[in-house]
């Protein structure tokens, strides 16, 4: 029996919504290896897709270690890079093209003690992207939006609304960012050590700093450890 799960905005926020009804079918008719939900409806701020998966991975966190799922986190990025989206529309989202610094309320602890200056420095430093490093993005990529099956096994992603192709170093900036809050420090050395990429490295900063800046007032940093 196929399960509904509805996503619900407020309704300054409904863009989010539309933005991911629009990409939802281009990644159904898309992907070969990851699992993403069917689309069904966009009505009165409320989004209705298929529900797939047995959850995310803090539905499992009592019964694996956190090892587990680092290694169950690489597989899927590299699995989502390796992945073609069939448009050619340009995707890339509004947020990523023009950070927009004045949204500044409610700023992740690194950025928090930041003076304006200190940010725009940071803004400009944006990476040059190689061609090679082109891949498919998800565009927030982080735990929740991971799904795995009963055993534990990571299957696919959803919340697709910023989904397009860029730079695979933001979604390696936001999923080590998103782990060391979930888990730990040490497990988003982890994570950026499986990749060979240094703890260092400005890209991160960048673009940990032009995602924070796009969330919403509703998505609050209250639930990291560290």
């Amino acid at each position: 029996m196929q399960m509904i799960y509805k996503k619900r905005r407020p309704a300054e926020y409904k863009y989010e919504l539309e933005n991911e009804y629009k990409r939802l079918k281009i990644a159904k008719d898309s992907f070969c290896q990851l699992l993403t939900p069917q689309k069904f409806e966009l009505k009165n701020s409320t989004l209705f897709t298929e529900r797939i998966g047995a959850g995310d991975s803090t539905c499992f966190k009592q019964q694996y270690p956190p090892e587990h799922f680092i290694k169950e986190y690489i597989k899927i990025i590299f699995k989502l890079w390796d992945e073609k989206l069939d448009t050619e529309i340009d995707l890339t989202p509004e947020w990523l093209k023009l950070p927009n610094l004045e949204n500044r309320s409610h700023l992740h602890p690194d950025f928090k003690s930041k003076t304006k200056n200190e940010l725009l420095k940071i803004l400009q430093q944006r990476p040059t992207c190689a061609s090679e490093d082109l891949r498919v993005v998800h565009g927030d990529l982080c735990p929740v939006n991971i799904v795995f099956d009963n055993d534990g096994h990571a299957i696919g992603v959803i919340d697709l609304g910023d989904m397009h192709i860029g730079d695979k170093m933001l979604d390696i900036a936001i999923l080590s960012w998103t782990i060391r809050g979930n888990f730990g420090k040490k497990y988003e050395s982890m994570f950026l050590n499986e990749l060979g990429i240094s703890s260092r490295d400005k890209r991160l900063e960048y673009y940990r700093l032009v995602y924070d800046l796009s969330l919403p007032s509703y998505k609050k940093w209250d639930w990291i450890k560290e």
